[in-house]
Parts: structure tokens; C-alpha cells; sequence
């Protein structure tokens, strides 16, 4: 732990739900602590610890690979990352951010977040689209000819 500057603070006791701040820092720590550990001179008949004993510091590996599809989106929300990594208990920041208050926030919770802010991100990004046809109103096997010479159009 000490050479790969993994914070022992952080190490909870097993069966006890920490709270998403926590479970954020503990991820960030074990990324940082797997990319530099083939970096590390290691002492003579020290080990170097594998990727699972890394992640085993502070919980099992299924529930680290488990919490991991949803903390890794959190680095595209900037907003997200100054709340999770924040000092102090804000609880305007809180409510901006989540629309709500409450006192323990889940990996669930942040599943949510992060389902509702990508789906507010699509609605913004179709209202960007050019105007014209909505796309998908024409099937893809219809297609209009022109007649060179009358100008009448032809479905085929």
C-alpha cells in the first residue's frame, strides 16, 4: 500500500456500505495504483502484487469490476467528478447536481444520474440535427426517380 501510495483510509470494514464518495476514491486509487505498479522498483524479494491484490485492498474483485462499468463515466461529467472529490458537505451543490438530497448516495444512484444526463444529452444533440424530413420516415428500399423529360416523380 505504501508504495503504490494507496490511501489506508479508505480500507472499510467488510459487510459495511461506504458511501459513493468513497467507493469513487477507492476506484480512482486503484487505477492509479494498477498503472504505476510496473513502474515501481520493487525491493529484492518483495513481489510485485497483481491486478487482484491491488483491487483486494479495499473490496472484492466482482464488486470492483461490477462498480467499474458505471465509474467510468464519470470522468466525462466534470460536474460530477468536483462533487464526488469535494472536501465539504454542500448540500446547494448536492441539490444542483443530483435534484435532490440525500444522505448516503449509491453506485445505483449514480447509474441513474448518468442514464438521465446521456438521455438529456441525445434530446440535445437530435435538436441539432438539420431541419427537413424526420429521419427514419422513408423507408430505406423507396426511392424517388425524376422522369428526364415530364418531371413526374416515380416511387420504386
Amino acid at each position: 500500500m505504501t508504495s503504490l501510495d494507496m490511501d489506508k483510509g479508505l480500507v472499510g470494514k467488510k459487510g459495511s456500505s461506504s458511501s459513493l464518495e468513497t467507493i469513487w476514491k477507492r476506484y480512482v486509487v486503484i487505477q492509479k495504483a494498477i498503472s504505476v505498479v510496473g513502474d515501481i522498483d520493487w525491493v529484492s524479494g518483495v513481489k510485485k502484487p497483481s491486478q487482484s491484490e491491488i483491487i483486494s485492498v479495499y473490496s472484492g474483485k466482482s464488486t470492483f469490476y461490477e462498480q467499474s462499468k458505471v465509474l467510468q463515466h464519470v470522468k466525462n461529467h466534470p460536474n460530477m467528478v468536483e462533487w464526488l472529490e469535494r472536501t465539504s458537505s454542500n448540500v446547494d451543490m448536492t441539490t444542483d447536481l443530483w435534484g435532490f438530497h440525500k444522505g448516503l448516495y449509491s453506485v445505483k444512484d449514480l447509474e441513474k444520474w448518468l442514464e438521465m444526463k446521456n438521455a438529456e444529452a441525445e434530446k440535445v444533440k437530435g435538436k441539432g440535427k438539420g431541419k427537413g424530413k424526420a429521419k427514419g420516415t422513408e423507408s430505406s428500399s423507396s426511392v424517388k426517380r425524376v422522369h428526364k423529360k415530364s418531371g413526374v416523380v416515380h416511387k420504386q
